[in-house]
């Protein structure tokens, strides 16, 4: 079944039409390049991309555009959940951020290997899950890659769980309580806790500010609370100036919000001439947050997340990270030039969502479907086995240096908002 053929998932579909919050890649490359330029001067580019010091010995071997890999089985289906919804707080947005896995997709058919992604939406609710995990089951998913978060998730792991299909959560935290074959990239509650903890400390922030969403996931954390109620954030902005008062150096902001609620709050901030040290959670690499600040994004300043660093600025970067992000963006730039290629929820095409597709997603799929091969078998705990043996070789066509899906979640670490002309960049802090 080719991509054009794929059923489509119902209902609710966003919105990709061109705005000042989703340019084309040309500008950014532009960008990061007279930026970088810079860094190298100073000597700061390798720390602000990547943690990692150049290999000694031999390079490692470049990674090719296309996944070669004889093991994996013809005709796979790969089930794919997006959540086609209007709560931002319950995995709106993701689906965007999910092109990666057609970036995959494409690189494994350039491999000589087709496999098939079946889409359906689980409308970001409990039965929806279910629903969803039944359709995949009956189009033959051997697999499922969650394009999506949010507190129904946990019945969509359930259900996954009693349908025999291991499930990959590239954006979810997971809960202590997950079953079995439940695959997640982010950390749990109490990493993504620790996470935080750790940059208020490096930041030195004396007196956090926490907003409170409708899902709060930093629990834990000591300092002054704002829940944003009935009201809105406009009044909960108002109260945080009144916190804040003229200490906006000693002080930072934790935005324990939904991907719309966090852009908001900057918005907000912004208008007032109010700069201050910013962290969120992973709400905040979601495509929907980029497109809530519209022109706003290109003015973010000491604003950190949970997540992995951009592709786009990675890939100009030395060493086999810097080359594997590389790939990745050669593979995006090509696909976007053929306007026939479907997106991966099948409704739209590629080339008007190529701007959002990220690493974690592409990497979500790769994984699982290399698992699939390693085990050499459709059952649930043999998959789920070999996903701890997964190869992370350059050559394994993976567009991350750090892959890592683990049963309980795994820390992704902490990324910095870095303006570069036309919007941002994710990028891991300089200071470290």
């Amino acid at each position: 079944m080719s991509r054009q053929e794929q059923p489509n998932a119902p209902v609710q579909k966003h919105s990709t039409k061109k705005d000042n919050s989703k340019k084309s890649r040309q500008p950014w490359i532009i960008g990061l390049a007279v930026l970088l330029v810079v860094l190298v001067f100073v000597g700061a580019s390798w720390a602000i991309f990547s943690k990692q010091e150049d290999p000694v010995g031999e390079p490692a071997p470049s990674p090719k555009l296309e996944i070669v890999d004889k093991k994996i089985p013809a005709d796979l289906s790969v089930g794919v959940v997006v959540s086609y919804t209007e709560d931002p707080s319950e995995g709106r947005g993701w689906d965007l951020a999910g092109e990666g896995a057609q970036v995959a997709a494409w690189r494994l058919e350039q491999g000589g290997k087709k496999v098939n992604l079946p889409v359906a939406s689980d409308q970001g609710s409990e039965d929806g899950s279910v629903k969803a995990i039944e359709e995949l089951k009956a189009q033959g998913a051997t697999a499922i890659v969650a394009l999506t978060s949010g507190a129904h998730t946990d019945t969509l792991a359930q259900a996954a769980f009693d349908a025999d299909l291991p499930i990959v959560f590239p954006y979810q935290v997971p809960k202590a309580e997950a079953p079995a074959g439940a695959w997640y990239a982010m950390p749990s509650e109490q990493g993504l806790k620790e996470l935080i903890l750790d940059r208020i400390a490096a930041l030195g922030c004396e007196s956090p500010i926490i907003f409170k969403g409708t899902q709060p996931q930093f629990d834990g954390i000591k300092g002054t609370e704002i829940t944003i109620g009935a009201e809105g954030v406009e009044k909960s902005v108002e109260e945080l100036v009144k916190h804040l008062g003229e200490k906006t150096t000693e002080n930072c902001i934790i935005l324990d919000t939904d991907p719309v609620q966090s852009a908001q709050i900057i918005q907000g901030l912004h208008g007032l001439n109010i700069t201050v040290a910013t962290i969120g959670g992973p709400a905040l690499v979601n495509p929907l947050f980029t497109q809530t600040l519209g022109d706003n994004a290109e003015v973010l300043n000491n604003v950190y997340a949970v997540g992995t660093p951009s592709a786009m600025g990675v890939s100009m970067t030395p060493g086999s990270h810097g080359a594997r992000a590389a790939v990745f963006e050669r593979a995006v730039a090509i696909m976007s030039q053929d306007p026939e290629l479907a997106s991966v929820t099948g409704d739209d095409f590629f080339q008007n969502r190529a701007d959002f597709a990220d690493t974690a997603s592409h990497d979500a799929l790769l994984a699982i479907v290399k698992a699939i091969a390693i085990a050499g078998s459709s059952d649930a705990s043999d998959i789920s086995e070999a996903m701890g043996s997964v190869s992370l070789e350059p050559n394994d066509g993976f567009a991350s240096e750090h892959v890592a899906f683990v049963e309980g979640g795994e820390p992704v670490g902490i990324v910095q908002a870095l303006p570069v002309v036309g919007g941002f960049v994710w990028a891991n802090p300089a200071e470290d």
